[in-house]
């Protein structure tokens, strides 16, 4: 299945704000309604909307494991301005569902905005049948766009299992973005669950992100002292992949390169054909952040994501 991009720059684009419900709003029109009009109109990428209810949504991918993305933007508390979401292995309705990730007790966020107000935050999305990729400016003009993601990961082990996965906030009330720290399983701000395959068990698992090359290192950071111009130097990247606590590897995130070298005067947006290893595909530039810094990374839009 193709990968779809969508952005808060598009004719008719959803706007996401801190207000109750904007998200659940933005992402009927991105996983599932699609918008804008005529030569401009985008469609949504094929997901559905299996339940709903005031202000909560519960989304689920065409294809693979076809587990469920719950989104509750409907309670003021802790804060409207960061939903709390959950993945479940099956739903009942909008409110119901079995072996949730993460569990009972555990919250994570995807923060739409810093002010519990109208002014509409800049977002981009790219999603296949199975994975989404959302990032989200939610600092106005100040600082990088946060990374959120849910779905299946790609195998690496051969054993073709279904294993999905979800990232958020471990706080609703962080005032800055919130980068992964690749390789370090004590970082608790940006928190990874999964849920892995039947055959080990349907109870949710704590993950960190890391990269085949990278450790200790920042999602568009750099790992060398060289820009990616420094002597004509072509980027090369690696996939991100997941690990459980115990350096189990559960897969890779599709469609994400995080990039060896800092990405020199790339831009927002930016189309980029000379990725190292890139088969042909094309990337686009995205931002990334860590506190008061801004980085970059890659999105394969061009797909499959596999």
């Amino acid at each position: 299945m193709p990968v779809n991009h969508y952005h808060s720059t598009d004719a008719g684009a959803p706007e996401l704000t801190g207000q109750l419900g904007s998200l659940p709003a933005l992402l009927d029109a991105i996983l599932d309604a699609g918008y804008g009009s005529g030569g401009t109109a985008k469609a949504g990428a094929g997901w559905t909307v299996a339940y709903s209810g005031d202000n909560k949504r519960a989304y689920q991918p065409p294809g693979g494991a076809q587990r469920f993305l719950r989104v509750d933007h409907s309670s003021a508390a802790p804060s409207a301005e960061a939903p709390i979401v959950r993945g479940y292995d099956e739903m009942s309705d909008i409110d119901t569902g079995t072996a949730p990730f993460p569990g009972s007790g555990t919250d994570i966020y995807w923060r739409a905005s810093n002010a519990e107000n109208s002014t509409a935050m800049a977002w981009d999305a790219y999603v296949s049948d199975t994975f989404l990729l959302l990032f989200v400016k939610w600092r106005a003009n100040l600082y990088g766009h946060d990374l959120f993601f849910f779905g299946d990961v790609v195998d690496v082990g051969g054993a073709n299992v279904a294993r999905t996965v979800i990232s958020g906030h471990s706080n609703a009330g962080f005032l800055n973005p919130i980068n992964f720290e690749l390789n370090d399983p004590s970082d608790t701000a940006q928190r990874v669950f999964a849920i892995p395959d039947a055959t080990m068990g349907l109870s949710p698992i704590s993950c960190h992100l890391t990269s085949h090359f990278l450790a200790g290192q920042y999602i568009g950071d750099s790992h060398y002292s060289i820009s990616e111009e420094t002597g004509g130097v072509a980027i090369r990247g690696s996939r991100g992949l997941v690990h459980d606590n115990n350096a189990f590897v559960l897969g890779e995130i599709p469609g994400l390169v995080i990039p060896w070298l800092r990405m020199g005067s790339r831009t927002q947006g930016d189309i980029f054909d000379d990725l190292i290893g890139g088969d042909g595909r094309s990337f686009r530039v995205q931002e990334t952040a860590r506190d008061t810094d801004s980085y970059w990374c890659l999105v394969d839009i061009t797909g499959p994501w596999s």
